[in-house]
């Protein structure tokens, strides 16, 4: 099944590439952390195919574990800027910015359990990461998870855009695989992975593209920039 991740990896490159051309244009700060998470997940991928076609080996899976951690906080943050006040998408950023840090000083010396990591082809996961490691997961992608699930699904709420309901089917289906993958059902991971990125780049082309709604009370990071663009 190693085409799969690799597709999934290509198709993300794609979208993050879209994505940072977005950026340098409107320099806007969630097409930026769009685009890092895309990358993010492009990385991701591309570990899982490797281990896939060639088996795993310690730094492809160190590679693999940092971006499949810290891109859907990542995107977490994006989703922030579009819907929420700039200090509360500020706060969050700093936040998984000093977290993804600290996981990287851990992870770089980690010492891999090489008997789980190659017993086998395929999902991994972080059983064969030390605690120290591992302990990382609830606080980045946990947390980034149900916050950009609970802010797509207020985002649509509030203002019946569709491209918040891509975001969160995106989130849902991408969780959903992880959760079978864990179950044993590690054949649903990749394909999950790759409904999961088409819908959330759907999702963020989707509300880049739709009109913008008449200004909250307190505007959010989104609305100042796309004022400042048309006084521009």
């Amino acid at each position: 099944m190693w085409i799969i991740p690799l597709l999934s990896s290509l198709v993300s490159l794609f979208f993050a590439l879209y994505e940072t051309e977005k950026y340098w244009k409107k320099r806007k700060r969630s097409d930026l952390l769009y685009a890092l998470s895309l990358y993010l997940f492009t990385i991701a991928a591309f570990g899982e195919f490797y281990s896939e076609a060639f088996g795993w080996q310690i730094w492809i899976y160190k590679l693999y574990y940092f971006p499949a951690i810290t891109l859907v906080p990542f995107m977490a943050a994006a989703t922030l800027y579009i819907r929420t006040k700039p200090i509360i998408a500020h706060l969050f950023l700093a936040y998984v910015s000093i977290l993804s840090l600290a996981l990287l000083i851990a992870l770089i010396p980690a010492q891999v359990n090489t008997e789980v990591l190659f017993q086998g082809k395929g999902t991994v996961g972080g059983s064969a990461m030390p605690g120290s490691v591992r302990g990382f997961s609830f606080w980045l992608s946990g947390i980034g998870g149900i916050l950009l699930l609970l802010t797509s699904l207020w985002g649509w709420w509030r203002s019946r855009k569709v491209g918040f309901l891509y975001l969160f089917g995106g989130a849902m289906v991408t969780s959903l695989g992880g959760t079978l993958a864990k179950q044993g059902l590690a054949f649903f991971l990749p394909l999950s992975e790759l409904f999961g990125i088409l819908l959330l780049f759907f999702g963020v082309y989707t509300l880049s593209h739709q009109k913008k709604e008449s200004p909250a009370t307190h505007p959010t990071t989104q609305e100042k920039e796309d004022h400042q663009d048309r006084k521009a």
